[in-house]
């Protein structure tokens, strides 16, 4: 169940990707069909990439401890990759 969750979009994505290309490929393979797989298949990928989280901005202890002790109002938030 671990894995299921960890991996969900991308399990949701090729499960989706699949489904279309039943659909899709079920009357015969067409120039048409394979331009709209390319184009799922690219949105898909793409949206991956934006959506993942990136790197911390704060990546040494003294750095985290020196933004807390600023005047400024400091926002703490945990990510994880998966």
């Amino acid at each position: 169940m671990n894995y299921i969750n960890q991996h969900s979009f991308t399990l949701s994505a090729l499960i989706i990707y699949l489904f279309v290309t039943i659909l899709l490929v079920r009357d015969g393979i067409r120039v048409s069909d394979i331009i709209a797989l390319a184009a799922i298949a690219g949105v898909l990928i793409l949206s991956w990439i934006i959506l993942r989280p990136g790197p911390s901005t704060l990546t040494r202890l003294d750095d985290f401890q020196e933004a807390l002790a600023s005047t400024e109002p400091t926002l703490i938030e945990f990510q994880s990759e998966y």
